[in-house]
């Protein structure tokens, strides 16, 4: 058999050429195209905090006072008309309803066979006993001995705001049957709930 003919040295130059090229592209293809995703290491460990950012704008004032409260202690004598105990100021910034809450305490020198009557009221001045739906009232009937008598009553009333403002309520009472110079207010704790709208 007879040696085959060495190759033209052009065709080897081509081949080599088109090798390098071919090799570089394999590699450029293995950056380009990545293979699959390995498996999620651990999680690293918590770093520290950052600096405190700076205090924000101070926000818009409040409704103003949402609780009120008053407390009394004194004797005052409840006569057969409308007497004012106590009051309560409350300030508001807008339109809603201040619910009045007030425990008062009276003393009744009561006489057997007179039925004793004493009323409490929420009012709007130091006049306002109006009867209504609002008030309380107790009593202490006329079959009950002759003794002191040291009773408590509760009102609880809304009144409605229409705008902005330092309202008063008043705490009145009277007694309605059997009155006595003896029968008293002797205390009163009273609190006011502004509800804006």
């Amino acid at each position: 058999m007879q040696p085959s003919a060495p190759a033209p040295k052009g065709l080897s130059t081509i081949l080599s050429v088109v090798a390098v090229i071919l090799s570089v592209v394999a590699v450029g293809a293995s950056f380009a195209i990545p293979g699959p995703t390995g498996a999620t290491g651990p999680a690293g460990l918590n770093g520290t905090d950052g600096t405190p950012g700076d205090a924000g704008i101070q926000g818009p004032p409040g409704p103003g006072s949402l609780v009120a409260s008053n407390g009394s202690i004194s004797a005052l004598t409840i006569a057969s008309t409308c007497t004012h105990y106590t009051g309560i100021n409350v300030t508001v910034t807008g339109a809603g309803t201040v619910v009045v809450t007030t425990q008062v305490r009276v003393f009744v020198a009561h006489t057997a066979g007179t039925a004793d009557i004493v009323r409490v009221y929420v009012g709007v001045n130091a006049t306002d006993c109006s009867y209504d739906a609002w008030r309380s009232y107790t009593s202490v009937g006329a079959n009950a001995p002759t003794d002191s008598y040291y009773l408590t009553l509760t009102v609880q009333k809304p009144l409605p705001v229409a705008a902005a403002g330092t309202f008063k309520y008043y705490v009145n009472g009277d007694m309605f049957s059997g009155s006595a110079t003896a029968d008293s207010f002797t205390g009163a704790g009273t609190v006011a709930v502004f509800y804006p709208s």
